[in-house]
């Protein structure tokens, strides 16, 4: 069985570029790329499937963004004989019913890459940050500062009409923080829901 794994930033990211009619199953994750690929909800019931033989990614960075979490899962694919198909460079970790020789070459390499990205963006925010002090036009996040109730509607568009049921039907503000997490919403932490009710956009 044809599956396809993205994991995305934002609730409200547009995925439609990435999915295609040819795919089974479907299993999306909404986090950060720093949490680690066995702590995503659906990267679990992903691994849990038994009857999933191919999944394709966009990138290996899907997997995680240090090279011991991607070459975790890259061990851990093969030990189930699943076929992992990586897009963006056409690469196969098995060919002909084998695991491909020089997959496992490539799969450091690139993992390595993913890392170095990482640290990399991290790198250069810190130092835009500090050219901005020097200058003297780097002020933070202003104390007070508010975002337009449409903007946050906008944002956070996927999970008001959930949270609104929620409350209907009585569940606590803690009960639907850990449900949204569950479904992988993670960023629909306490101060968003706090937020989105301050702003009567919740029940």
């Amino acid at each position: 069985m044809k599956a396809i794994y993205l994991r995305i930033s934002t609730a409200n990211q547009n995925i439609e570029r990435q999915l295609r009619k040819d795919f089974e199953k479907v299993f999306i994750d909404v986090c950060n790329g720093s949490v680690p690929f066995d702590e995503r909800p659906e990267a679990t019931k992903l691994k849990n499937d038994s009857s999933i033989t191919f999944i394709q990614v966009e990138d290996v960075d899907r997997l995680g963004r240090n090279l011991k979490d991607i070459l975790t899962q890259f061990e851990y694919f093969n030990s189930k004989q699943i076929n992992l198909y990586i897009e963006r460079y056409g690469l196969s970790t098995w060919t002909n019913g084998a695991i491909n020789p020089i997959a496992e070459i490539l799969f450091q390499i690139l993992g390595i890459t993913a890392q170095l990205e990482s640290k990399n963006i991290k790198e250069r925010t810190r130092q835009g940050v500090a050219i901005a002090k020097a200058k003297g036009k780097y002020k933070g996040k202003q104390r007070g500062a508010t975002t337009s109730i449409e903007k946050t509607r906008s944002r956070h568009a996927q999970i008001i009409p959930i949270v609104n049921s929620y409350r209907q039907n009585g569940i606590s503000w803690l009960g639907i923080e850990k449900r949204l997490k569950a479904s992988g919403f993670l960023t629909a932490n306490r101060i968003t829901l706090k937020r989105l009710h301050e702003l009567k956009l919740v029940v």
